[in-house]
C-alpha cells in the first residue's frame, strides 16, 4: 500500500534494477548553507516550497524527533501541491520534559491548520524504551520511486532561526541505504506496537463529516 511507511518488494526490485543499469539520477544539486536569522528561515521555506512544487513529487517523508504541530502547519500553509502524501515521523520521548504539550498537540493537528490540507497527512511517533530518532532527514519520492534524501542539521521548525543550518543532499546509493534502513526500522516498530499513529488527516476528515451529519 503506497500510503504505508514502507515500499513494496516490487518497487524495491524496480529501483534496484535502475541502480544496476546506471539510470539513477546523478547528484545534480549542491547543499544549502544558511546563517541564523528569521529571513534565512524564510529562505529555507522558499527552498522547500520550490522542491515540493514539482508536480512529479507525490510522497514526502520527514523524520524529525522534535517537530511541532506549529511547524507542520507552517509547512502545509506554504505548499501548493495538493497531491502529496506527507508522512511525518517523530519520537514520543525526545525532549518531552522541555515541551510536554508537543505530542498532545500533534494528536489534535487539525486545530493548527487554517484549512484542513487536501493532501494526505499522517503523523507517527516512535515510542521505544529510549530515544530512537536523532537525525533529521527529508525524503522526496516521485513517479520513479527513487528516494531523494536531504539531511538537515537542525530540527524543521528551527532551521536557520537560532543557529546556522546546513541542508545536504546525499548521493543516490546512500539515499537508498538511508531510506531502506529507517523504513525497515519503522516497520519493525509498528509490528512491535511501538509506532503510534498520532494524526491521520483522512480520519480527521471522516470525523468532521460525521459531526456535520
Amino acid at each position: 500500500n503506497s500510503e504505508e511507511c514502507w515500499v513494496s518488494e516490487e518497487e524495491r526490485v524496480r529501483t534496484d534494477a535502475k541502480l544496476l543499469l546506471g539510470t539513477y539520477h546523478p547528484l545534480s544539486e549542491k547543499g544549502l548553507f544558511l546563517s541564523e536569522g528569521t529571513e534565512n528561515h524564510l529562505q529555507f521555506l522558499t527552498w522547500l516550497k520550490k522542491k515540493l512544487s514539482n508536480s512529479d513529487i507525490h510522497r514526502v517523508i520527514l523524520s524529525d524527533p522534535f517537530i511541532t504541530a506549529e511547524s507542520i502547519s507552517q509547512l502545509l500553509r506554504n505548499i501548493s501541491n495538493s497531491n502529496i502524501s506527507y508522512e511525518i515521523v517523530t519520537d514520543a520521548i525526545a525532549a518531552s520534559h522541555k515541551d510536554p504539550k508537543r505530542i498532545p498537540n500533534l494528536k489534535k493537528m487539525e486545530s493548527f491548520l487554517d484549512v484542513l490540507h487536501p493532501g494526505h497527512l499522517k503523523i507517527r511517533a516512535v515510542s521505544a524504551s529510549k530515544v530512537f530518532l536523532h537525525d533529521r532527514f527529508l525524503v522526496l519520492l516521485g513517479s520513479d520511486q527513487i528516494p531523494m534524501v536531504y539531511i538537515l542539521s537542525n530540527s524543521f521548525d528551527n532551521v536557520a532561526e537560532q543557529h546556522a543550518s546546513v541542508i545536504m543532499p546525499v548521493d543516490n546509493v546512500l539515499a537508498r541505504n538511508v531510506f531502506d534502513y529507517y523504513l525497515n526500522q519503522f516497520e519493525e516498530f509498528e509490528n512491535n506496537g511501538q509506532l503510534d499513529l498520532l494524526f491521520d488527516s483522512e480520519q480527521s476528515k471522516e470525523q468532521i463529516t460525521n459531526t456535520k451529519k
